[in-house]
Formats: C-alpha cells, sequence, structure tokens
C-alpha cells in the first residue's frame, strides 16, 4: 500500500494544531492489501490504535479517545496527492470538522 509507513501528521483544530506521528502497516489477515493498522503517537491521551482502509487513493481511519468518561470518535479521510503527501478532514463529533496533512518521514 503507498501510505505504509511513518507520517508527520497536523491536525488543524480551533485554536491550535495538533503534531503527532501516524504509522500506517498492512493487516497481514487481510489478502486484498487494503485493510491497514495504525498508531498515532504523541496525542495528549498518549498513543493510539486504530484501524482503517487505503484504496483507490482514498485513505480512512478511526480513532477512539476517552476523554473524562466520554467516549469520542474521530473519523479521519484524506488522499494521497500526486506530491507524495496526505491531506483530508477529520470529523471530531462536538468539534466539528478540521483539516490534516501528513509529510511521509525519509526512512534514513
Amino acid at each position: 500500500s503507498a501510505v505504509v509507513g511513518k507520517w508527520h501528521m497536523n491536525v488543524a483544530a480551533p485554536g491550535f494544531t495538533s503534531r503527532n506521528v501516524v504509522e500506517f502497516t498492512l493487516d497481514p489477515k487481510d489478502k486484498d492489501k487494503k485493510k491497514l493498522l495504525g498508531t498515532l503517537t504523541g496525542t495528549p491521551v498518549g498513543d493510539l490504535s486504530f484501524k482503517g482502509e487505503y484504496s483507490k487513493g482514498k485513505l480512512k481511519f478511526t480513532i477512539m479517545i476517552d476523554v473524562g468518561n466520554f467516549p469520542l470518535e474521530i473519523d479521519f479521510q484524506g488522499k494521497l496527492l500526486d506530491d507524495g503527501t496526505l491531506e483530508g478532514t477529520a470529523d471530531i463529533g462536538p468539534v466539528g470538522t478540521v483539516d490534516w496533512t501528513a509529510k511521509r518521514i525519509d526512512s534514513q
């Protein structure tokens, strides 16, 4: 999959920008190589694991956060651009929809 690897991710939420590292790996159980497993690190609530999918240039994944006994689901959608970066939107429930971008971390 074109998105497998580590990425620097910026989420532009109202009043602040969250800078994290996101890593996508292929789900070994998926023979079609569309399903992803991932980890978002560096968040205020620690590292978060998630499942997602990448197909036909489109990326989708959902992260669950427990905010003071209030489960919050964040739905990310995006696409791989011609310049090799990712961009999209994240639906953060009561906060609304915010933009995000990601740039691949060089594997050196």
